[in-house]
């Protein structure tokens, strides 16, 4: 047979061992990848609740070789059921270009520099969740290095439910080989934007690690949605601050709480599902940690109300120690819950701001005065206008016929509302309260005897 056939044959054979070794690693060579490489997008499913997230940063972390790196979180719901993570790759296509013009001389040594290139290239990001950066996992899956874009996106990390409490748990990420031009990337922030935990980082495979306190990595929990139990409890945080720390008094607030929460005690509510905080016992902490309590206690069947009276600025609430609560704040941890009966009263200069960013299917938003007025407070009442009609009307008054009501002995949230919306607009002082309701009908959030 002629030799120069027979060479031919052979580097035909093995530019065909090198089309297959191609299609089967998805790489890209001399184009682009087989492998359709949608980037996956953050969304709900049935049953989902987004539970933690940080989705700041544009900041890249490398990972590769024995560079591990977590980002630890405190879960509100019972369990987490995925999680999704911004991540991008480095890929050196030096390398590529050179084995390109390589394999233009000879076949057989591109073949051997195509096989050390991919061994060097990181195949899967590993993906752990652990209760202790050093315990067992309670989860384990990867991310393909072909389903990673290269400039970063949200990628969906699936696994079977994992049953969790309200403890520190941590995302774990590492791969096998891979350089410094050909890694896994996880996006982060540098400004700590993240409260519930931080980012840690082990460059000897995991022994060892490293806490980056302002160091927050991009990430998405997602629990699983409280199942309800048939039963509607009622549920509420009340805050009154009348004396600060540092600043003048709000006149009547702390008597705007405990007025407020006598009226729900005496129409149906029961008062261990009730929690006050008055004066220095309303910190920016407090009233967090009372409406995450809220959260962890209500289910899908409930009704949940948080009322806070004293000072206040456009999208935001002041604490007793003068420390700010944003409506955005406020947000996140009401996003968190199952209930789509909630109700919202914010009484303070300017609280009509709060509107914009709370309003939802499911929620009833009350204010007690529009986004650039002042709310009022009044000796002759020992409470705030609105607040005091608020009260009368859930004590019954919103329910008679006389003042718009149905005399059915039992008041809505959007009937006390519009009772004292009414008698606030037209007391002394210009204010105007707002209502948003995205509750279907109207909420009962008084039973009267």
């Amino acid at each position: 047979m002629n030799p120069l056939f027979e060479g031919m044959k052979a580097k035909l054979f093995v530019v065909a061992i090198v089309a297959l070794l191609l299609f089967l690693n998805n790489a890209t060579f001399f184009g682009e990848s087989f492998r359709d490489k949608t980037q996956s997008k953050k969304f709900l499913t049935a049953g989902d609740t987004i539970d933690q997230q940080q989705t700041d940063g544009n900041e890249k972390q490398k990972i590769y070789g024995n560079i591990f790196v977590a980002q630890s979180f405190k879960p509100a719901e019972e369990e987490i059921t995925r999680i999704q993570l911004k991540v991008g790759k480095a890929e050196d296509r030096k390398n590529i270009l050179q084995l390109e013009r390589i394999f233009q001389k000879n076949p057989l040594v591109i073949l051997l520099k195509y096989i050390e290139f991919f061994t060097r290239k990181p195949e899967y990001l590993i993906v752990a969740i652990k209760n202790s950066l050093s315990g067992e996992n309670l989860a384990l899956s990867n991310i393909s290095f072909n389903d990673v874009e290269k400039s970063g996106g949200w990628v969906e990390v699936k696994f079977e439910n994992i049953s969790v409490s309200n403890e520190t748990y941590y995302i774990v990420c590492y791969t096998e080989g891979g350089n410094e031009n050909n890694c896994f990337i996880w996006l982060y922030s540098n400004e700590n934007p993240y409260g519930n935990g931080s980012s840690f980082i082990s460059n000897n495979g995991g022994s060892t690690w490293n806490e980056e306190a302002e160091r927050d990595f991009c990430f998405i929990t997602y629990g699983k949605d409280r199942e309800g139990d048939g039963i509607t409890n009622y549920w509420a945080v009340i805050v009154g601050i009348e004396e600060y720390k540092n600043i003048s008094s709000s006149k009547y607030s702390s008597n705007d709480a405990v007025d407020f929460k006598e009226t729900l005690i005496a129409n149906g509510w029961k008062e261990g599902h009730i929690h006050m905080l008055i004066n220095e016992l309303a910190t920016k902490t407090d009233i967090i940690n009372e409406l995450l309590w809220m959260d962890k206690m209500e289910d899908e069947d409930d009704v949940v109300l948080f009322m806070f009276s004293g000072w206040g600025e456009r999208d935001a609430i002041i604490t007793y120690e003068n420390d700010t609560i944003s409506d955005e704040e406020i947000n996140e941890i009401v996003n968190k819950m199952g209930s789509l009966k909630i109700v919202v009263i914010i009484d303070c200069w300017y609280s009509g701001s709060f509107i914009d960013t709370l309003s939802s299917y499911g929620r009833i938003i009350m204010t007690s005065c529009r986004e650039y007025e002042k709310s009022w407070r009044y000796d002759l009442l020992r409470n705030s206008v609105f607040i005091y009609y608020l009260s009368k009307g859930l004590n019954g008054d919103a329910d008679e016929i006389a003042n718009g009501g149905n005399d059915d002995n039992v008041v809505t949230a959007e009937e006390a509302f519009y009772y004292s919306s009414y008698l606030t607009s037209i007391f002394e002082k210009p204010q105007h309260p707002q209502i948003y309701d995205g509750y279907d009908g109207e909420l009962p959030i008084s039973f009267l005897k």
